[in-house]
């Protein structure tokens, strides 16, 4: 009997995912429609050196970027798009340095901030955000590498929210950024009138220069229904690792949260 309830709670369970109403969520967008998002991650650093102690680093990155669609092909967008703050602000020890893109004076330290930061590019995505071609600059002071550059802190906010297949209510999938060691498995927790609803599992394993960090963390994400554009996001991701150094291993617990909202 018990074996029966079970068998019967599994096709119950199986027909429901099968029969639930799916949904594609991609972007809809219109033609000069303007999109302003802003973002503010904040990384925290632990850093333990053999014979000097623990030094603490906190990082605030703050970001603001817009885009418009200037023109509808062979169903995609062409956007022209702009990020207009970039600013990094370090501290550690009492000491605080604030670098951006809106700098008056050229540095080492802000050089690439400001090559990308008030200037235009032009680029085609797919409704899912994912780029068609190439990049190109449309002002005369910008580089291509530079508007490349631009590009990817707009598509920075838009990761792994698109599935490439319809979902159901309660369905989830998984989005992999191999380039930051980043894997995300993301459900579709709710749907309502206005809005998707989405948390995600945050999985981090990344190797810098030697240094690999692990972590788990989670993301709540929610996006305009109609349109497709994010409207809010939180994630929260802590990880650690260490690496080998003449003073003996250096260990390193870092915390980052990053949050996103559409700029009202």
């Amino acid at each position: 009997m018990k074996r029966t309830f079970l068998i019967a709670t599994f096709l119950l369970t199986s027909f429901a995912f099968a029969f639930a109403q799916k949904y594609d969520i991609k972007l809809n967008l219109q033609p000069n429609l303007r999109v302003p998002l802003r973002s503010t991650n904040v990384i925290t650093q632990k850093i333990t050196i053999p014979g000097k102690g623990v030094q603490e680093v906190k990082t605030t990155i703050s970001t603001e970027v817009a885009f418009y669609v200037s023109a509808l092909k062979d169903g995609n967008y062409v956007i022209n798009g702009i990020v207009n703050k970039r600013e990094i602000q370090s501290e550690s020890a009492g000491n605080k340095m604030i670098v951006s893109g809106t700098d008056s004076v050229e540095n080492k330290y802000n050089k690439d901030l400001i090559a990308m930061t008030g200037k235009t590019f032009v680029a085609e995505i797919t409704p899912k955000f994912q780029l068609v071609g190439e990049v190109k600059p449309l002002n005369d002071n910008m580089t291509k590498a530079a508007a490349t550059q631009a590009f990817s802190v707009l598509q920075d906010f838009f990761k792994s929210l698109y599935p490439d297949h319809e979902v159901a209510k309660g369905e989830s999938w998984k989005a992999s950024d191999e380039e930051n060691g980043v894997t995300t498995t993301t459900t579709l927790t709710d749907v309502n009138d206005v809005s998707y609803v989405m948390d995600a599992k945050v999985v981090l394993n990344q190797n810098m220069q030697g240094l690999t960090m692990k972590g788990e963390g989670t993301q709540n994400v929610e996006i305009h229904k109609a349109m497709g554009i994010p409207l809010y996001g939180l994630s929260t991701v802590p990880a650690s690792g260490s690496t080998s150094s003449p003073m003996g291993m250096i260990s390193v617990e870092v915390n980052a949260i990053n949050s996103f909202e559409l700029m009202q």
